[in-house]
């Protein structure tokens, strides 16, 4: 009876290691001085050590954890030392020995034995890392989706912008005119209605070049097309102007958002529209040169120029008013350089790829 009931417990012990030692989670029992009792195979799976390497180095098991992870880990550890704490659950990375970067969902409950007496904390560790890069590539997902949400609220919100202070403005103008002129004609010279029809032409061929501006703004794909969208843009204005526009690009194309290509061409746009109302110019010169992490663009003209303290004791002009604001949006600087009869430039630099 003493030889079948040793070889029934041999046998009950065989089946409850066999069960432990092949399950898929690292399983482990540490006594209350941190000391290990058991640690499941599933160990040298996850951090590429075996059950006896950690059982000869008490240490171990905290030097595989990550660094930024040791003072979480430590404070945890401390639980074992404590026969009141309950079950508890936390979450951090290991180092395995080919340094590979794993996480680690962690899993612990006191033990105890007859008599209540306590020992130590039984542990399950689970490899999560998949499910951690799957988190991480939705919570990705998530912020670019944001990023683009936000981008396409500030395109809306430049163009709904440009439609109302530009062709809004421009067709009511428009309105009002052909309403006074109905009204009027017949008591008006033809020198007064050939001036009244140009200034209306004018108009029509402003609200014509912002909507085909727009246009290409919104076809553009980036800093690719930034150049090339100020040559077709250009274009269009000396098609009807008595200046010519030059070009020069230098450096290395950098960097540069949707939103900056954007505000960066409707600073040129009105650089283009100012030199093209007063400057009187015959030659225009646009300059792009591109940074390690900036971008400097530069549009001279060799026209009348102006003082500009001037445009200062009459609350500026808002042309340049609102190519200063746009740099500003892009934190970028503005300068300007003129005076009577030497020409503008116009100067300004914005960093790339963070606005």
């Amino acid at each position: 009876e003493r030889k079948q009931m040793e070889s029934a417990v041999r046998e009950s012990e065989e089946k409850f290691r066999t069960l432990v030692d092949w399950t898929y989670d690292w399983e482990l029992w540490l006594d209350p001085d941190g000391r290990f009792v058991y640690s499941s195979p599933s160990c040298e799976r996850i951090t590429g050590y075996a059950p006896d390497e950690f059982a000869a180095d008490a240490g171990l098991l905290l030097q595989i954890v990550h660094p930024d992870d040791q003072e979480l880990y430590n404070a945890h550890h401390q639980l074992v030392h404590d026969a009141g704490a309950g079950i508890e659950r936390v979450e951090y990375r290991v180092i395995a020995r080919n340094g590979r970067e794993h996480w680690v969902e962690h899993i612990c409950r006191p033990l105890t034995g007859e008599g209540g007496k306590y020992l130590g904390r039984r542990i399950s560790n689970r490899d999560i890392t998949d499910r951690k890069q799957a988190e991480q590539d939705i919570a990705e997902r998530n912020r670019k989706e944001k990023m683009l949400t936000q981008t396409l609220h500030t395109m809306q919100l430049d163009i709904a912008r440009d439609l109302h202070d530009t062709i809004g403005q421009n067709v009511g103008f428009l309105r009002m005119k052909l309403d006074h002129l109905t009204d009027q004609s017949p008591a008006r010279s033809s020198i007064e209605l050939q001036a009244e029809f140009q200034q209306m032409s004018q108009v029509a061929n402003e609200s014509y070049d912002l909507v085909r501006g727009t246009l290409a703004v919104l076809q553009s794909q980036g800093s690719g097309d930034l150049l090339e969208l100020f040559k077709r843009y250009a274009g269009q204005v000396v098609e009807r102007s008595a200046f010519e526009v030059q070009f020069q690009d230098r450096g290395e194309m950098g960097l540069i958002t949707a939103h900056q290509t954007r505000q960066l061409f409707y600073i040129f746009r009105e650089a283009l529209s100012n030199i093209e109302k007063h400057a009187d110019a015959l030659q225009a010169w646009v300059e792009m040169e591109w940074r390690d992490h900036s971008l400097c663009l530069s549009i001279a003209d060799n026209g009348r120029g102006f003082d500009p303290a001037r445009l200062v004791a009459n609350n500026g002009h808002y042309g340049l008013k609102f190519i200063r604001e746009r740099t500003e949006m892009l934190n970028g600087t503005f300068e300007l350089q003129t005076a009577p009869g030497n020409g503008t430039r116009l100067m300004i630099r914005v960093p790339l790829g963070t606005s």
